[in-house]
C-alpha cells in the first residue's frame, strides 16, 4: 500500500460518538482539533447513531471513540484524551 493510502486510512479511522451539549464530548472534540486528528463525528441526536453505539459499546454514554486503525474502543473522556496523547502524540504540520 502506498503512503498516500495509509494517510487515507488514518483520516477515516477515528469515530467519535457525542451528545450535543455534553461537556465531556466537547473536551474530546477540542483535543482532537488541537491535535489536528481528523475524525468522523456521530451525534446521538440521530437515532441510528444511538443504536450503533449501543450495539458497539453496550451502553448509551458519550463520549465513545473507535480507533479502527488500532482496533481500540473506549468510553470516558479522560481515558480517551490519555489514549490519544499516548497513541498519536503531538501532531506536527508537514511542510511541502
Amino acid at each position: 500500500m502506498s503512503p498516500k493510502g495509509r494517510g487515507t486510512e488514518t483520516k477515516r479511522s477515528l469515530i467519535l460518538y457525542v451528545r450535543k451539549g455534553c461537556p465531556f464530548s466537547a473536551h474530546v472534540r477540542a483535543t482532537l482539533a488541537r491535535m489536528k486528528l481528523p475524525f468522523e463525528e456521530r451525534n446521538l441526536a440521530e437515532e441510528r447513531h444511538m443504536h450503533g453505539l449501543l450495539s458497539r459499546g453496550g451502553r448509551i454514554q458519550t463520549p465513545y471513540i473507535i480507533d479502527e486503525g488500532k482496533n481500540t474502543e473506549m468510553y470516558e473522556s479522560e481515558d480517551i484524551v490519555a489514549y490519544l496523547a499516548r497513541t498519536y502524540g503531538v501532531r506536527r504540520r508537514v511542510l511541502a
